[in-house]
Order: C-alpha cells, then structure tokens, then sequence
C-alpha cells in the first residue's frame, strides 16, 4: 500500500491539508463513555497483510466488549480483506479501492453514507501512518474517534484521542494499547502467538508428524522496494542444498511475479524441483502449506506473522526493518519457537515508517551467513 507513490502523493498533498480542517471541527470529549455491551464500533486498516494480522485478536477483543448485542464492523482494502472475510468476531466488513478516492468520489460518498448511518460510537484507526484512513474516520461521523500520533503524519488531528505511535513498542502491543483507550480490557487481548491456529483461520489445523523434516523457504517480501529487506537468492540456495544434504525436504512460497520470479531462481540453482512450490496459489494453501511445515526461513514479511499466528517455528531475518517493532510476535518463552536475529550492524535498523531506507544497498541482509542461518533452523527444529 505505502508503495503506490501515487496513492502516497495523494496521502499527502490532500491529506495534510484536510486534517486540518477536521482538526477544526473537532469538539473535545474527555468524558465520554468506554465501549461497552451494545457499543457500535469501526475499526480501520488499510494495510498490511502483517499488521492486519497481528490486529485480528485486538478485534475480537473488541467484539468481545460489545457483545452479541453490539457491532464490530472494519474498513479495509483489497490488500487485507481476503484476510478479514469470514472472521466470526466481524459483524461487517466495508472495502474501499485507495484509488477511489481521487478517481471515483460517487463511490467514496456512498461508502461515507453507509458509515455514517451506522451510528458508531468509536471509530479506531489502526493505521500508523496512512492520513486517508483518519479521514475516513473522521468522515464515519463517529461520536468519538481514536488513532495513532505518528510523528511528521499530522493524523492525530483527526482524533479525540490519540496515542503516540513508539519505534521501540511493538506493533501488537501498541494495537491494543489503541483499543484501550476505547474501553477494551488489555487483558482481554488473546496472545498472538497460536491465535490463527486456535481460530481454524483459514482452515488452519496443525499436521501430523512428518519422518523427514519440510522447510519452506519464503524469499520475498512484498511490495516495490521489497529488495532490500529480503536475503540474497544466492544464500538461499546455499541453505537449500546443505539441508537437502541432511536429508530435509523443501518447499517454496511466493506471491506476484517478482517473488515467483525469486522462487523459480532458487529451484533453477538447487537442480531439481521442490516437494511444494506454493507461489501464485490462494492464501488458504499458503496456511496449509505453513501448517505442514517443520521450519520457516523468510525475512519480515506479512509471511512471518502468518507463521508465528500458526505458532510455526521459524527463523526471520531483520536487516532494516526492527525486531523490537516488527519481528515476529513471540508470545512464548523467547527462543522457544522461533529466532529472529537483527543485523549486527551499527545502521541496522534503519526503518521507523517503514520505507525510508537509509541506503540503496541491502549490507544488512547479506551479512547474515547461510552457516549461521542453517544452524538457527536447526536450533528451532530441536527445540520445537
């Protein structure tokens, strides 16, 4: 999402401009009531497929305070919606094309319509840093409305309430830190580790044990400027043959043309194909295909959040993006499931926004050796 520059431009020169003008007719409300059984709330987020999915216990949270009786309903896009269809906690679910929003305002009009006959009481933005979701927001006609302070993003305007969006914190804690200042209970938050797995998400349901230990390898990591967060094609084929030389079977997973792309490269360097090439199939057979799985080795991708969601083990490289903010959820005892090292580099890592790199290089990924990664995968499969 944050990679359509002309979404981005957009974002900016109107948004800015426009939260100002909310920020105008904003009364203040510092007495209002919590969410609360009967509660109607919207809840928005437009990308990405990771954080979404680190926000779904934090929404069944939010169910869970409004009760049967209340309504849950979310904004998202094409990005995330296939994600949040179905969800039993999710009275109703709206979709918005970010294009829309300059190209087709009739559509946007009725979306802003059937939202604000809604009658919400909360609108919560959990985007950290798109302006258009706060104004969305703004625009629900919620009596009181909620969001992140993102340095630099003038969001807050938007809001009654807002909190301030930390580097250090990580994400799924400050999604239900955000929820809080609702009314929801932050104990009544479930753990993100093993919650898709918990939920059937997808049909998600755990394999039985395999003789021979499969790990899937996921080299890509989504979007324009992926490149720079994902581990050279090069150590993933070393990795692949020095776990094939342990007898180990191996899987590939991939989505779009760039990662199906990464992913042909590696099986064209092992020699011979894969026991799975998941690339360019339904989201559910990436489930089953992670379900199935022994071990994950990927960088941080929304792939990441899918595993740790299924409590996979797994092993997930961080060059410029954090771990402290972005790694993969680790409800558990650390290091019982997974092990996600972050670059030792004094630059590493360079992301608070999450694409403003400090470099056109990517120093920080190659610098993680296929020796130290394959003893990392075969430290999770011991331990798990």
């Amino acid at each position: 999402m944050r990679d359509r520059r002309a979404f981005k431009r957009l974002d900016r020169w109107m948004g800015i401009p426009l939260l100002a003008l909310a920020g105008l007719g904003r009364p203040g409300r510092s007495g209002a009531a919590p969410l609360g059984p009967g509660g109607r709330v919207l809840a928005v987020k437009f990308s990405a497929v990771g954080d979404t999915l680190l926000l779904l216990p934090v929404l069944k949270a939010l169910k869970r305070t409004v009760g049967p009786g209340g309504r849950l309903e979310v904004l998202a896009t094409p990005v995330n919606a296939g994600i949040l269809e179905g969800l039993g906690f999710l009275d109703r679910l709206h979709v918005v094309r970010p294009g829309d929003l300059a190209a087709r305002p009739g559509r946007v009009l009725g979306l802003v319509g059937r939202l604000r006959g809604a009658g919400f009481d909360w609108a919560l933005d959990f985007d950290q840093w798109l302006r258009a979701p706060a104004l969305l927001a703004w625009a629900s006609g919620a009596r009181l409305r909620a969001g992140f302070r993102t340095p630099g993003q003038g969001k807050h305007r938007a809001f009654h309430r807002s909190l301030e969006h930390v580097a250090g914190i990580h994400e799924f804690e400050q999604f239900a830190a955000l929820a809080a200042l609702a009314g929801v209970d932050r104990d009544s938050v479930e753990p993100f580790q093993g919650f898709l797995m918990r939920e059937g998400f997808l049909g998600a349901a755990p394999a039985g044990p395999g003789r021979v230990p499969l790990v899937a390898l996921h080299p890509g990591a989504g979007g324009e400027r992926a490149w720079q967060r994902e581990w050279p094609v090069e150590s993933y084929v070393a990795l692949g043959a020095r776990l094939r030389a342990r007898g180990f079977r191996l899987a590939l997973s991939g989505h779009g043309p760039a990662e199906e792309e990464l992913c042909a490269r590696i099986e064209s360097g092992l020699g011979s194909p894969v026991e799975d090439r998941c690339v360019g199939r339904p989201f559910a057979d990436l489930v089953g295909l992670l379900c199935r799985a022994d071990a994950l080795v990927c960088g941080n991708t929304g792939v990441m959040h899918l595993a740790a969601g299924l409590d996979r083990p797994l092993v997930a490289l961080h060059g410029p993006t954090s771990v402290a903010l972005w790694g993969p959820r680790r409800d558990l005892a650390a290091g019982a499931r997974g092990f996600a090292p972050q670059a030792a580099l004094p630059c590493s890592p360079c992301l608070t926004l999450g694409f403003e790199y400090g470099c056109a290089a990517r120093p920080c990924m190659e610098s993680f050796g296929v020796e130290g990664v394959e003893a990392a995968v075969l430290g999770v499969l011991e331990r798990s």
